[in-house]
């Protein structure tokens, strides 16, 4: 009986495997451009959606301190009127780990374009807030 498991185990084994290894494939597509925009999209879609945690998830904001004081700030913004990335220009990669991307956002009624960097950061695509690169009021 121990013998038929392990004939059925084995295979099912690898076959786990190889859809977890086949999965990780096809959800990075191995371009920086492309996994720096679809991070910039999600946190959009975070910050239209006042999803605290999926915004942190999405970025690292360098003004402030850790996690548990962004995540008490962000909610206080959404009290406000805060600003909010309305469209995403051309990106272009520095190296595999960096993208430099122009966003459009609106704040206090005016759009703005910026500059932003987006690095891989412990593997995942983070938008940079605090340090832009270009700012211009339109």
């Amino acid at each position: 009986m121990n013998r038929n498991r392990m004939f059925i185990a084995i295979p099912l084994t690898f076959l786990i495997i190889a859809v977890i290894l086949i999965t990780s494939k096809v959800s990075s597509t191995g371009d920086p451009v492309e996994e720096a925009r679809q991070a910039i999209t999600l946190f959009k879609y975070a910050q239209d959606t006042k999803n605290v945690d999926e915004m942190i998830k999405y970025s690292r904001d360098i003004r402030y301190r850790d996690d548990r004081q962004r995540h008490k700030e962000y909610y206080k913004l959404f009290t406000q009127e805060p600003a909010s990335i309305i469209s995403v220009g051309s990106a272009k990669a520095v190296d595999s780990n960096l993208v430099m991307a122009e966003i459009t956002y609106q704040e206090d009624g005016k759009n703005h374009e910026l500059t932003l960097p987006v690095y891989k950061i412990d593997g995942h695509w983070k938008l940079v807030i605090g340090i832009p690169v270009q700012h211009q009021a339109n």
